[in-house]
């Protein structure tokens, strides 16, 4: 009988799971509102425990007060708990809630490491750079921080046969040493972007290349080649 209700207590967090993705899929591709995102935050953590020292998942700002939210610990499913954490953290990350999205990230990062999941740890990291990208500032070395995850999880990218990662990987990275300043380098990233995303037939992460070098022109002054 534990057997099954921890099947069902399992299928209801992978389900809350989805929607809180399907949430933020819907706002990142522009058919929703900037509340949407908020929703999902308050969606995602049903999949995840209650602690004393997450507060932001608290009772008074969750609109299922009756659904238990200690769903993936309480069954001990450490795969779907990362993998959660990790949605999580990026949907904060689209909020501009950078705190919260690193400390997301790196119990990703924890837990990805502790039960040898190296495709998480190289997605954690790679989560990780995107977020200190997003709220770079140089004075703060956010984006050298960032460069530093991109490099973990380049390394693991390439390390597992995960093509696609690393062209996006190598895109993040291309745009944070845009960012900075280090347009040859920058190249030396987003070029191989490019060559990998038209291998793999992945328009939208070719546009991105694309979009990032076209800014890297025109920053240097080649209008033409932008």
């Amino acid at each position: 009988m534990s057997n099954v209700y921890g099947i069902k207590r399992k299928g209801k967090g992978v389900k809350l799971n989805q929607v809180g993705i399907a949430l933020y899929t819907f706002q990142i591709q522009k058919l929703a509102p900037h509340s949407t995102l908020s929703t999902a935050t308050t969606i995602l953590p049903h999949s995840l425990p209650f602690t004393s020292d997450r507060p932001t998942f608290s009772q008074q700002n969750c609109p299922f007060q009756g659904i238990p939210i200690a769903i993936a610990r309480d069954i001990g499913d450490r795969y779907g708990e990362g993998n959660a954490l990790g949605n999580l953290g990026n949907i904060y990350c689209a909020l501009g809630r950078y705190e919260e999205a690193i400390h997301s990230q790196e119990e990703f990062l924890a837990i990805a490491h502790a039960i040898g999941m190296h495709r998480g740890e190289g997605n954690a990291l790679g989560n990780l750079g995107h977020v200190y990208r997003s709220s770079g500032n140089r004075s703060r070395g956010d984006y050298e921080k960032a460069i530093e995850y991109f490099q973990g999880s380049l390394a693991i990218a390439r390390e597992v046969g995960q093509r696609r990662e690393e062209g996006i990987v190598l895109v993040n990275w291309g745009a944070t040493l845009v960012q900075l300043e280090q347009y040859s380098e920058a190249q030396h990233h987003l070029q191989p972007a490019l060559s990998i995303f038209q291998a793999l037939g992945e328009q939208c992460g070719e546009a991105e290349a694309n979009y990032h070098l076209a800014l890297l022109h025109q920053k240097i002054g080649e209008m033409d080649a932008a």
